[in-house]
């Protein structure tokens, strides 16, 4: 497989060349980036050799395409952005890295409603699924593999005001993982049903208790 090679123009105009010495990068503004460029998010971009081809995922700085948000396979001579303002140019040594992959090889990742390329991996998070499952105290953190979280909302909720933010908390971050790629780690709608057991035991155990004061009174 080809090696990818980056250009790009410094705060001075003149043209950079950074050439991948492995099959994964990240491009960022930390000094453990492999490249490292002033400006830009700690770590902006990751691009790595998937079996489609080389792969940009969006570590939260903003990736762009051809002009096309979002995570995705790159293409020889691709323009690749990131943070809206910094653009670089994809070229490979030899041949050139398809879009699509042939037959009998794994297909491109699947695209959310959103429009943003799924990681190869990853499964669907849609944050209108996390505020639904809200609903239930603590049940959007659940959904966002945060159960610890979840139950501190899930004890407090009768506060009304902790149960509302819980709904906020529970979108952005499903927005969070929607923007990443997809949910490659816990959470999902097992977790939910996880903490609807968790509530109604704790219902049942309170019902106990109060029962049990009420007879001994």
């Amino acid at each position: 497989m080809a090696k990818a090679t980056l250009s790009y123009f410094d705060e001075s105009g003149n043209v950079r060349v950074f050439r991948a010495a492995g099959d994964s990068f990240t491009i960022g503004s930390d000094d453990d980036c492999d490249l490292t460029i002033s400006g830009l998010g700690t770590a902006a971009c990751r691009i790595y050799l998937a079996e489609g081809g080389y792969y940009a995922h969006d570590l939260g700085d903003g990736v762009a395409i051809e002009g096309r948000p979002g995570s995705g396979y790159l293409q020889n001579n691709d323009t690749l952005t990131l943070g809206g303002w910094l653009s670089l140019r994809l070229t490979l040594e030899s041949e050139s890295v398809p879009k699509s992959p042939p037959p009998h090889q794994a297909a491109a990742p699947s695209r959310s409603r959103s429009g943003r390329s799924l990681e190869p991996g990853a499964k669907r998070h849609r944050p209108s699924t996390a505020i639904v499952l809200g609903l239930l105290p603590g049940g959007g953190q659940a959904y966002n593999g945060q159960p610890i979280k979840g139950a501190f909302f899930l004890l407090f909720s009768a506060l009304v005001l902790p149960w509302i933010w819980s709904l906020f908390d529970a979108r952005v971050v499903a927005g969070r993982i929607a923007a990443a790629g997809g949910r490659t780690g816990r959470g999902g709608l097992l977790w939910f049903f996880l903490h609807s057991w968790l509530v109604m035991n704790v219902m049942l155990l309170a019902t106990i208790v109060l029962t049990l004061v009420g007879v001994l009174q």
